[in-house]
């Protein structure tokens, strides 16, 4: 693919957002379509609120610098890095440039030949993975089939990490965010029932902010991401602070590549439920799935 090819692919991955503006908002949640249908006010959003200390990662300086504080006595204080641990924020990896932009081209291209689905918070959805019932929490394969064949390269790219060789993500979630619906995605932690120690998440599209909060430590973190990068989740980081997509963060059609790997309750010798486990891993690397309606 040339390069005027490539450009030629973002811009139509750009556009194609403005075909779909319908609401998938079902109740607390809203985007721009349903709050000027409804006219409801978003103004007040948890992250919003009155945080002690804000800080933002920065990876060039291997920690956290402080962008905020309530605590006017330690205005001198911006700039400085912090060690991640001292409010217990770890668990952070980000690797900048992770594909190229051609790379980029492609996989949008694909992504976009499937049907999207209305979500929550003006966002739009394709799903990769079983079926569960995280209330009962029961779990069933489903109409899975495995994970799309484009995503084969970036998970092999991802094994060539020492740490991440026995990462084996048994749910691809593609979300997509554009600013004319006002997408975000509220602070949450992740379930950790079925989902595993490690998140990955590639960015594309658009450079955009995700923020983690704690309310035990009265503290907010900034993660810039880049374009092409990716981000992994885990330890702390993963269990004890929340993370969201703030819409003033949206500023671009953006999409958000999650791969998720199973818990050790489903990969353990000694639970009930390492059969389906081994069933759903070797279905996901068959590299055949098509999206899950």
């Amino acid at each position: 693919m040339s390069d005027l090819q490539v450009t030629t692919a973002r811009r139509e991955a750009e556009g194609s957002v403005q075909s779909s503006f319908t609401c998938g908002c079902k109740g607390v949640r809203t985007c721009l379509v349903c709050e000027r249908s409804r006219h409801v006010d978003s103004s007040r959003r948890e992250w919003d609120g009155k945080w002690k200390h804000i800080y933002e990662l920065s990876v060039a300086r291997n920690g956290l610098i402080r962008v905020g504080d309530s605590n006017v006595e330690q205005e001198d204080d911006r700039g400085e890095v912090l060690d991640c641990g001292a409010v217990g924020f770890e668990g952070i990896r980000l690797i900048e440039m992770f594909i190229t932009a051609k790379q980029e081209a492609e996989i949008v291209q694909c992504i976009d030949a499937s049907p999207w689905k209305d979500s929550q918070s003006g966002r739009r959805k394709q799903d990769y993975g079983p079926r569960p019932n995280f209330k009962k929490k029961k779990l069933k394969v489903g109409s899975f089939s495995g994970l799309p064949v484009f995503s084969k390269p970036i998970i092999d790219a991802l094994h060539q990490m020492e740490d991440l060789r026995s990462f084996v993500p048994v749910e691809q979630c593609n979300l997509e965010y554009a600013p004319v619906r006002g997408s975000a995605i509220d602070p949450h932690v992740d379930d950790e029932w079925l989902w595993g120690e490690r998140l990955i998440t590639l960015n594309l599209l658009s450079d955009t902010v995700l923020t983690f909060m704690s309310e035990a430590m009265d503290v907010q973190v900034y993660v810039p991401l880049p374009r092409l990068s990716v981000i992994i989740v885990s330890g702390l980081a993963r269990h004890k602070w929340k993370h969201g997509i703030n819409r003033r963060d949206i500023h671009g059609r953006r999409i958000a590549v999650t791969f998720r790997e199973l818990s050790d309750e489903f990969r353990q010798p000694e639970t009930m439920e390492l059969e389906i486990g081994k069933e759903l891993e070797r279905i996901a690397l068959q590299f055949n799935g098509k999206c899950c309606p």
